[in-house]
Parts: structure tokens; C-alpha cells; sequence
């Protein structure tokens, strides 16, 4: 979807930035939805500054997104004018500070209009929860954050389980009001805690990226914390930095075969990179759902009854999810969950293979939550004096 524009009438958008470890994604909104995301590769390791100024690494940065930008023909024309612009970025704030630069300067947009968010800026003000002024209702929750350690949760993160909040919520509240029409797909197994949507759940967000990580909000808002491991990319670019083992592009990796050995080193590799990375996930998956169906003797959640505390919605998003889920999907179909499992206690054999990998494959992808976490976070805040 792009955004429509008449060359004779100024249309006004707000351009949404993600700077995450390894791309730039810029999103452009009409403040009601998101529409055209476009993608700028990067290496924020790499130098972008150096006493003669700008490094030829972040002239490729800049000239990538000076073509970005000027590729959408509403801006080509003069026709969209940026009211703001809203950034969310995992890098130092040196680098930070210049993609904004060059982002307000081809967008002709003062920098009193761009906004950084950063975790202070997230709970500046909160007026926007309640429905109305005064009101001691809260109709927009923020999630609870207040047990991680100050300062450490990444703003990518806070983004993407704020925006998964809503996205689950609005999914309920849909069902809710069009029984007949929703629809909700079924468990994808009996062993599996991972359900259809339901507001008395806790929300399980996996993000598959640079890196990989797990996030988990209960079913109070608050948020639990989670893991981080490296991202399928990340993961299988390790061993031939240390190694005299070939690299295996991404593209390589098997999407069948799982149940037999490799008779060569690129197929010994791209099976061990795939079933270990997937075998990982799904434990770690499988503890967090573990954790949540303890959690209500913990008093994590004030809840009496433990009812529904073990099951939680899964989320998937990240530039590498539809690559995993693809992986997923031809794995949970062969021999090698039963093979994994062999020798181990029986009430363990369906934990994670039988129970996990059909949850991530069947979880829906949600992409570009960072994105939709900013605009939804523009769209509360609006009315507030936050700025």
C-alpha cells in the first residue's frame, strides 16, 4: 500500500524510523495507518565519522536513504510534507544523531519535529491511557516495564511489546464483536500452551532479527522479561570466523532433509545451523510458557485461581521471520522430533519438538512492530503536551 497523493494539494504524513543492528526501515505514515516501509542495509559496527568528516560507510548510509526517500513519487513530486518525524534507534547516539541529520534535511523537516523516543520520553506522560480526562479508567494501558533493570530494555523492544499489546487486544475486541466472522484458528497442538487470542492471556513476542529475542507480557500488562540469543544470521556467520569452514548463505540453509544426516559440509552445516537454532527457540519457548504456568503460585500476577495464567498469544515479527517460519514449517513434519527426543522421559518427548515448532509455525507473522509501535505511541500521545 502506498500513500495516494494529488500533485495540486500539499498532503501532510509522518515518516516513522526503526534504526535497528543491521537496517534502517523507514515507514510512512498518513497518522491513521502504516503504509509503504522501505529498507536501508547497514553495518552500524563499521566507522561513520572520522576527523575529515564523513566516512565512506555512512555515505552509503546516506546515499541508500536519499534514494529511499526520493523514490516515493509523492515526495518526488512536493506533494507530502513531513509534520514529524518519529525515530527509534538501537544505535550509540553519535550515529543516531546523524541519520536524524540527514533524514530532516531531505525531508525538509525542521528538527523541532523530529522526535528520538527513548525510554524517558515513553513514560513522560501518560494522560493518554485514560478515555477521558479525569477519568480513572484505563482504556490504553502502558505495559510495566518497572522490573527490568533501569535503563537496559532497548526502545525496539519496548516498541514491539507495545504494539503486540494492542494488536492482541484489538484482535479480541474484533472477535468479540463479529463472533461469526473471526474465525480464530485452532491450537496448533493439545501440548501446546500457546492459544487463540483472549484477553485473560499473557502475550509471548518473538522477534527474529539481528538478533533473536523473547519477550513476555502478562496477562496484567506487566512485563516479565525475557531472553536474547543470536539471530539466525548472526548465528551462522560465527564458525567461519574461527573456523577454515566455507560460510553458508542464508539462502543455503535446508527447507527439507531434516531426517537424516549431511553427506557433505555445506549439508552437515545447514542441518546443524537449522535444527539447533530451531531446537533453541523452541526450548526457550517452551521454558517462558514453563514459567507462566507457575507464575500465579510466584504472585507475579496477585492471581487467586491460577485460571488461563499458563497460556499466552504468540507473536512473531523481525526481517528473518517468514525465513524461520518456512524452516519450522518443514521441520515439525518429519521424524526428527521423535529422533531428538529419543531416550528421554516420555512426558518430555512432545514438550518442545511436538508442541513448540508447530506453535512458531503456526503463529501469525506480524511485521514491522517497531514501526506500528511508534505511530500507535504518535496516535495516544497526540493529544498530549509530551513534546
Amino acid at each position: 500500500m502506498t500513500l495516494h497523493y494529488n500533485k495540486n494539494q500539499i498532503q501532510t504524513a509522518i515518516l516513522l524510523v526503526d534504526v535497528g543492528n543491521s537496517a534502517i526501515k523507514l515507514g510512512f505514515s498518513d497518522k491513521h495507518s502504516l503504509h509503504t516501509v522501505c529498507q536501508v542495509a547497514f553495518n552500524k559496527t563499521a566507522g561513520h565519522q572520522s576527523a575529515s568528516g564523513k566516512t565512506a560507510n555512512f555515505k552509503k548510509i546516506e546515499a541508500g536513504l536519499l534514494t529511499v526517500l526520493t523514490a516515493n513519487p509523492a515526495v518526488k513530486h512536493g506533494a507530502i510534507k513531513y509534520e514529524k518525524i518519529l525515530m527509534a534507534s538501537v544505535c550509540e547516539p553519535d550515529l543516531t544523531a546523524q541519520i536524524a541529520q540527514v533524514l530532516a534535511s531531505a525531508c525538509h523537516c525542521d528538527m523541532s519535529n523530529m522526535i528520538i523516543l527513548s525510554q524517558e520520553m515513553f513514560w513522560k506522560n501518560k494522560c493518554w491511557q485514560y478515555s477521558d480526562e479525569g477519568s480513572n479508567k484505563l482504556t490504553n494501558p502502558l505495559p510495566d516495564f518497572s522490573r527490568y533493570a533501569p535503563g537496559q530494555l532497548g526502545i525496539d523492544r519496548q516498541l514491539a511489546v507495545f504494539a503486540a499489546q494492542h494488536i492482541c487486544t484489538e484482535k479480541v475486541d474484533m472477535q468479540k464483536s463479529n463472533p461469526k466472522k473471526s474465525n480464530p484458528e485452532k491450537p496448533s497442538s493439545k501440548k501446546s500452551k500457546i492459544k487463540k487470542s483472549n484477553k485473560n492471556q499473557a502475550t509471548i513476542v518473538l522477534s527474529f532479527g539481528t538478533a533473536t529475542t523473547l519477550d513476555i507480557l502478562s496477562k496484567s500488562g506487566a512485563y516479565l522479561g525475557g531472553y536474547i540469543l543470536p539471530g539466525l544470521q548472526t548465528y551462522i556467520s560465527i564458525l567461519p570466523t574461527v573456523t577454515q569452514l566455507p560460510a553458508l548463505p542464508l539462502s543455503d540453509l535446508p527447507t527439507q532433509g531434516f531426517d537424516r544426516f549431511g553427506l557433505s559440509t555445506t549439508q552437515s552445516l545447514g542441518l546443524g545451523y537449522s535444527i539447533a537454532y530451531l531446537g533453541g527457540v523452541a526450548t526457550l519457548l517452551n521454558c517462558a510458557t514453563q514459567l507462566l504456568s507457575q507464575s500465579h503460585s510466584t504472585g507475579v500476577e496477585n492471581n487467586t485461581d491460577g485460571k488461563n495464567q499458563d497460556e499466552a498469544q504468540l507473536v512473531l515479527t523481525g526481517g528473518l521471520a517468514h525465513t524461520v517460519v518456512a524452516i519450522s514449517k518443514n521441520m515439525k513434519t518429519t521424524s526428527i522430533k521423535t529422533t531428538l527426543a529419543a531416550g528421554y522421559p516420555a512426558q518430555q518427548k512432545a514438550s518442545v519438538f511436538t508442541g513448540m515448532l508447530p506453535a512458531i509455525s503456526d503463529a501469525a507473522i506480524h511485521d514491522n512492530l517497531v514501526l506500528k509501535g511508534l505511530l500507535r505511541w504518535h496516535q495516544l500521545t497526540a493529544s498530549c503536551e509530551i513534546q
